[in-house]
């Protein structure tokens, strides 16, 4: 960015080819004096263009030049007039994510009906569900991958899905997913192509309603291999916040994250990556 001081008041001075002041000396004589301008004169520094006015999530936030992790105003299918405040990660594995779920302290309470689910709740800067509605239009945009952050103690791990999808509500928001990578175990594929379910609306395949005995809203089947809506810091059997293969299902997760990135901003970064290695 650059600032034009100098080079506006050079600007004045051309402009106005000084300032010409007529004065008389002790013998009568006219001679001119040249005022100089003193005042300094600077236009503001110039903006970096950006790429994407109305970005649609945090990779094409991460485009216009945003490094840093925090909460962003993003334009669903770039649509100026429906602004929604997210999360983005900046950090992990290249950055660019939009993390929709967040547990950490156990401050928001997570068992709740369906209609808090399908629109969100809690702080994105905090505890938090982004909502199904703006999961299901997020992950229609484009192709997108997912990535679950765990973290306990002193140990961390995630794990990876190469392609990510939510329905519409019609479909009561069926979650679709891609193959896994990752150090964690994977404990989400068994919800591979499983509807969402709430205490007050059981969609689940289980003769008992998965989300009222497990205390959260997700993607149940009969019932869970994973419950990372379950009731924070709860150690009896499945009902806390779980990931089966990683810690069980009698051990509630202190920390972790669900988000989101295009599979094209993954594409690019490996492009790049590629062209720097090569000798």
């Amino acid at each position: 960015m650059i600032c034009l001081c100098s080079l506006f008041r050079l600007t004045l001075i051309l402009m106005h080819l000084l300032t010409l002041v007529k004065t008389k000396n002790d013998k009568g004589l006219v001679k001119l004096i040249v005022k100089p301008l003193t005042e300094t004169f600077c236009f503001p520094p110039f903006a970096e263009k950006t790429r994407f006015q109305y970005p649609r999530d945090c990779g094409q936030i991460m485009l216009n030049g945003v490094k840093a992790s925090g909460v962003y105003t993003i334009y669903i299918n770039g649509n100026k007039v429906a602004p929604l405040k997210v999360s983005c990660d900046m950090d992990t594995d290249g950055g660019g994510w939009l993390v929709f779920q967040r547990r950490q302290n156990g401050g928001t309470n997570f068992f709740r009906p369906w209609a808090d689910y399908e629109v969100g709740f809690g702080d994105p800067a905090d505890e938090f569900w982004i909502g199904l509605a703006p999961l299901h239009a997020l992950s229609s945009q484009a192709r997108y991958e997912l990535r679950v952050d765990l973290r306990d103690g002193g140990s961390t791990a995630y794990g990876y899905y190469a392609r990510f999808h939510v329905g519409s509500n019609t479909t009561n928001y069926l979650l679709r997913l891609g193959p896994f990578l990752g150090n964690a175990g994977d404990s989400l594929m068994y919800h591979h192509g499983r509807v969402f379910s709430t205490p007050d609306k059981d969609n689940d395949g289980s003769l008992t309603n998965c989300a009222e005995s497990y205390r959260g809203g997700w993607w149940y089947h009969n019932c869970h291999q994973s419950n990372l809506n379950g009731r924070y810091g709860d150690t009896s059997h499945s009902r806390g916040v779980n990931w089966y293969s990683w810690k069980g299902h009698s051990h509630s997760i202190s920390f972790v994250e669900m988000k989101m990135r295009p599979l094209k901003l993954a594409d690019l970064r490996n492009k790049r990556r590629r062209k720097h290695t090569q000798p």
